[in-house]
């Protein structure tokens, strides 16, 4: 991933922008860079760097919000698939498939770890509350499991469980989406902030190879060391 910090050469280049004006006047004529760019082309530049800031700053934003509900969603999938697997072990323990019930990894696990047992576990109550009731009798069926929500017990049923690993499911998906937002924009931020530091490099060789010794500008020009 780019890198998070990087030198703003921005407000450098605006003073390379407004000297080019000047020096154009003195000189009478366009002034051009050797890779051809020109006092609007450097203007377009530093109207691109704040366009990027600007998105790369709404890109961050969405991705703490993705943060905050992936972990919102997490965390909620994550109790319920813990109590659905204690229900499902202490109603149904004899039915073959509730032996087979994975372990619950860490709720900080990566997502598709997460989501692969959710989906199991939401199997084999699908399957269990398919089963005739007789085969099952310590389990109300189809069955439904108690979870303490806030200060109220909730009775979540098979359906409701899937919603939310389902939620989860997409939530991870936005953030993996809002990360690659910025991971896309750091880059483009940093490669405008380095064409800016070479336009201010270059604008400075061009214009002192245009004014003559001596003139008022030569002591103005930006610098990236000053």
């Amino acid at each position: 991933m780019p890198t998070k910090k990087i030198v703003n050469n921005l407000p450098l280049l605006n003073k390379a922008i407004a000297h080019w004006g000047q020096a154009e006047t003195a000189i009478g004529e366009t002034l051009v860079l050797p890779d051809g760019t020109t006092h609007d082309g450097a203007i377009d530049l530093a109207t691109s760097i704040k366009d990027a800031e600007t998105a790369l700053t709404d890109q961050r934003n969405a991705l703490s919000k993705a943060q905050g509900e992936r972990t919102s969603t997490r965390t909620v999938a994550q109790n319920a698939a813990k109590q659905a697997r204690k229900s499902l072990r202490g109603l149904a323990k004899n039915v073959p498939d509730v032996l087979g019930l994975p372990d619950l990894p860490a709720a900080t696990s990566a997502p598709a770890t997460l989501l692969a047992v959710y989906t199991d576990i939401a199997n084999v109550w699908e399957r269990v509350n398919a089963l005739p009731q007789a085969s099952v009798p310590a389990a109300k069926l189809p069955l439904r499991i108690p979870l303490l929500e806030g200060n109220a017990t909730v009775h979540l049923t098979q359906a409701e469980f899937v919603a939310r690993v389902e939620a989860l499911a997409s939530a991870a998906e936005s953030l993996a989406s809002a990360e690659s937002a910025v991971s896309v924009g750091l880059a483009t931020r940093d490669d405008l902030h380095k064409q800016a530091s070479t336009v201010v490099k270059d604008y400075a060789g061009v214009v002192r190879g245009v004014l003559p010794d001596g003139h008022p500008l030569l002591k103005t020009i930006p610098t990236l060391s000053g």
